[in-house]
């Protein structure tokens, strides 16, 4: 079984050793989601942005449990002339992503976080989406299914 231990609350316990993501970061037309959610991020970004950051809690991530701030302020970013600014939004995600599901790293201090979101940030938005969404199917609680 290459699933992890988990706490009451659904997470991975503190003491079980670190989990590959459910699925490549290169694997954007992939189950769950398909190739509707791979449109969906390459046509309007923010909205799959907005939906990761809605399933987070805000003790996670600055903006969870919201949607239309985080989809506001990622069209923001967007528009600004420097290339990391969505990065950084998607690697504060991703990280906490990380951090919630157990997840490995190759590098140290987030860097890889940031690294992937500034090279591949569609890939980076519909990998996390992904994960998100297999983990609220495999660990299903009641108020996940809102």
């Amino acid at each position: 079984d290459d699933h992890d231990p988990k706490s009451a609350t659904g997470h991975p316990s503190q003491k079980a050793s670190k989990q590959k993501w459910t699925s490549g970061l290169c694997s954007c037309c992939t189950s769950p989601g398909g190739c509707r959610l791979c449109c969906k991020a390459c046509i309007c970004p923010c909205m799959v942005y907005a939906e990761n950051v809605e399933r987070l809690s805000p003790s996670e991530c600055a903006c969870g449990g919201q949607y239309a701030a985080p989809c506001l302020g990622y069209c923001v970013c967007c528009c600004l002339p420097l290339v990391p600014a969505t990065a950084c939004c998607s690697c504060r995600v991703r990280a906490a992503v990380r951090k919630r599901y157990n997840l490995r790293s190759s590098c140290c201090l987030g860097l890889e976080d940031f690294l992937v979101a500034c090279m591949c940030p569609r890939c980076v938005l519909l990998q996390t989406h992904r994960q998100i969404s297999t983990a609220v199917v495999w660990h299903a609680t009641p108020w996940d299914a809102s």
